[in-house]
């Protein structure tokens, strides 16, 4: 719009709500004559007025009124305040001070500034040291009853498959393994979740939680031995502990900088999902190796767990992610590929694993009559020389 010699184009905020509308700012000589579109009027004396930092550069002049919830006053034409100095000098003098303030405004950024640096350098140096220490002193009973909280709040009762038949299978599976671990001190247990999602994790202290999905996505017994191998794998290296003891003090950080309140404790959130992508990745491949290595020593066929990866791949799919941020998978081709060579190397004759059990029928059902069904008896679920329960 064409203005006068005391008038400017500009956009007001009433402070109540996020409108925003456009308005004819009149300089006069008891203060700033406001004119909305809809031909009402507001007046702000110059006594009452507060410049604050511009958010960007088309904002010419900021100026806010009122304590509680102010409104905002945005002129977007130079020569605002110089028409104030004209009609009103000391209330241009005190508008026009503004090194103060964004000198405060600086020092805020330059202190917000540091934090991240302060984050970043604990994010990417500091806390896998911390993790690895703590997770290595962490008494197994203790890491038992953090898995078992992760578990029941991941996997509630209510969600969890009881068909005793699949469950007794998935067992027998786990048992093979389990026999062929050396002095393993945990107890493993298995879970499988009605859930339809091609997902699986392994929680600290021996659990591992695989949902139904998965069990349909596989087509052998073999296949999901090499899915539970990996994930034991997990446990047996601190992988799932590790994660978690880089989260805490990382959440912890980011909340303590944003001051603890909802925006700080979203962010916690996203980096320590963050901080699982990052680290996991060499996890993953390092529980991949001693995965299949487990599977040899268990005299299951470890072309199960390449031959999982494959379909997976095959339908455009990454590898099972694991829950919430206990980890982060690398490329499915990578893993392939590195597998097919530890295969390579030379593997025992593998002992068929459920040779009677419809395995096509492996996650079509969670839940089944116990009529006419006995699931075998589980062995013990530790490692040939592991110390008792704890």
């Amino acid at each position: 719009m064409e203005r006068g010699a005391t008038s400017w184009s500009g956009l007001h905020y009433d402070g109540q709500t996020a409108h925003r509308e456009r308005v004819t700012i009149e300089v006069t000589a008891a203060g700033l004559h406001i004119t909305r579109e809809d031909g009402t009027s507001l007046r702000w004396p110059f006594d009452e007025l507060r410049r604050v930092p511009s958010l960007h550069r088309a904002e010419r002049l900021r100026l806010e009124r009122g304590d509680q919830l102010p409104g905002s006053l945005v002129a977007t034409e130079d020569g605002l305040l110089e028409a104030i100095r004209a009609v009103a000098p000391e209330s241009a003098r005190r508008l026009g001070k503004r090194v103060a303030f964004d000198a405060q405004a600086q020092a805020t950024v330059a202190r917000i500034g540091l934090g991240v640096a302060t984050v970043a350098a604990i994010y990417f140096w500091g806390l896998p040291a911390l993790a690895t220490l703590v997770a290595d002193r962490v008494p197994v009973s203790w890491e038992e009853n953090l898995g078992r909280g992760v578990v029941a709040r991941a996997v509630p009762p209510a969600e969890r498959c009881t068909d005793p038949r699949q469950q007794a299978a998935v067992e027998t599976i786990l048992q093979r393994l389990v026999t062929a671990i050396p002095e393993s001190p945990y107890r493993f247990t298995v879970i499988v979740a009605d859930n339809p999602a091609i997902n699986a994790f392994a929680a600290p202290g021996g659990y591992l939680v695989v949902n139904r999905g998965l069990l349909r996505a596989t087509k052998t017994p073999e296949e999901l031995a090499g899915v539970l191998a990996h994930e034991a794998q997990h446990v047996l290296l601190h992988h799932s502990l590790r994660a978690m003891a880089r989260e805490v003090p990382l959440r912890i950080a980011i909340a303590a900088m944003f001051g603890g309140d909802a925006f700080g404790d979203l962010a916690g959130r996203f980096a320590g999902t963050l901080a699982a992508t990052r680290y996991q990745r060499g996890d993953e491949m390092q529980a991949d190796q001693r995965g299949l290595a487990l599977l040899q020593a268990a005299r299951v066929d470890p072309r199960g767990m390449v031959d999982f990866f494959a379909t997976l791949a095959a339908e455009g799919r990454d590898a099972p992610r694991l829950a919430t941020y206990l980890s982060s998978h690398p490329q499915t081709g990578d893993r392939i590929a590195a597998l097919e060579a530890m295969i390579a190397d030379g593997t025992p004759a593998p002992a068929p694993l459920l040779p009677d059990y419809p395995w096509k029928e492996a996650g079509d059902s969670c839940f089944a009559s116990l009529e006419g069904l006995r699931p075998p008896t589980p062995g013990p679920r530790r490692g040939p020389a592991g110390p008792p329960p704890s």
